[in-house]
């Protein structure tokens, strides 16, 4: 017995993944879970963001970064704590 899957059917399939979701609780903790929206709040997405070795909005962001004082070599250096 063949089972037969038109092609609508099988881009639904291909499509229709589940990608884990979290909030975070009164703790600050996460709490996972596939729902898009949870008690009213939207989830965030749990994996990380896709990486491009070629990334067109670098320049954009540093420069950004530069004037809103937020580059890594434009904090003061604060002590470790042990």
């Amino acid at each position: 017995m063949a089972l037969h899957i038109n092609r609508a059917q099988r881009q639904f399939i291909n499509t229709a993944k589940m990608h884990l979701m979290y909030t975070l609780d009164a703790e600050g903790k996460r709490v996972y879970t596939l729902k898009k929206v949870m008690n009213g709040e939207v989830t965030k997405s749990a994996h990380p963001a896709r990486f491009s070795p070629d990334d067109k909005y670098s320049r954009h962001r540093v420069t950004l970064k530069k004037r809103y004082n937020l580059l890594l070599t434009q904090q003061t250096e604060t002590p470790v704590k042990a």
